[in-house]
C-alpha cells in the first residue's frame, strides 16, 4: 500500500479494529457485491442495498482522507516527492491532476486490479512450490540463512534483493 498511497496502512499488524480494518472489511464487502452485480448485467441495480452503499461510502471516505492529506502535503512541500527515491502512485497522480474524485477513483481502480493480481500470483506460487519440493526446500534454506530470520525479524528489502535463488 505504500507504493499506492505513499504510506503503509499496517493492515496486517492492525488488530485494534481501526480505520484500516474498517476499510479492509468495507472493501471486501463492496468487491463481493460488485462481482455479484457484474453477473447480473443490465439488472445490476437489483443489488443496490444499504449494506453495499455503506461499504462503498466507507471505502470512499477512507481513500478521500488519504487524498486530502496528500493534496494538503503537496501544497506545503511541492517538490518533496523528488527528494526520495521511492515511487508513490498517488504523488504521480497529483502531479497530473488535483481533482480529488479523479484521484480517489484511480487509486481504487489500481487497488482492485492489484489485489486480484497479487492474490492470483500468491496462489500460483504456493501451488508450484508444493509441486516442486526441491525448490521449496532450497528457498527455505536460503531464507533461514538470512541474518534477520536468525534474529527472529522480518527480512529487509536489501536482504530480499540479495537472495540469489529467489
Amino acid at each position: 500500500m505504500a507504493v499506492l498511497f505513499g504510506r503503509s496502512l499496517d493492515s496486517i499488524q492492525s488488530q485494534r479494529g481501526g480505520d484500516e480494518t474498517s476499510f479492509a472489511q468495507a472493501f471486501d464487502r463492496a468487491q463481493h457485491q460488485l462481482a455479484k452485480r457484474g453477473r447480473l448485467g443490465d439488472l445490476y441495480w437489483l443489488l443496490d442495498g444499504i449494506s453495499f452503499r455503506r461499504s462503498c461510502k466507507g471505502v470512499h471516505d477512507f481513500v478521500d482522507k488519504i487524498v486530502a492529506d496528500a493534496l494538503e502535503e503537496s501544497e506545503s512541500q511541492p517538490f518533496a516527492r523528488y527528494s526520495t527515491k521511492r515511487y508513490v502512485f498517488l504523488e504521480e497522480l497529483i502531479s497530473r491532476t488535483r481533482d480529488p474524485r479523479v484521484l480517489r477513483d484511480q487509486l481504487i481502480n489500481i487497488l482492485l486490479a492489484g489485489r486480484d493480481t497479487t492474490a492470483c500470483l500468491l496462489s500460483w506460487t504456493v501451488t508450484l512450490l508444493v509441486k516442486h519440493q526441491e525448490i521449496q526446500q532450497r528457498l527455505r534454506h536460503e531464507c533461514l540463512e538470512l541474518h534477520s530470520f536468525k534474529n527472529g525479524d522480518l527480512p529487509s528489502a536489501a536482504e530480499i534483493k540479495g537472495m540469489k535463488y529467489l
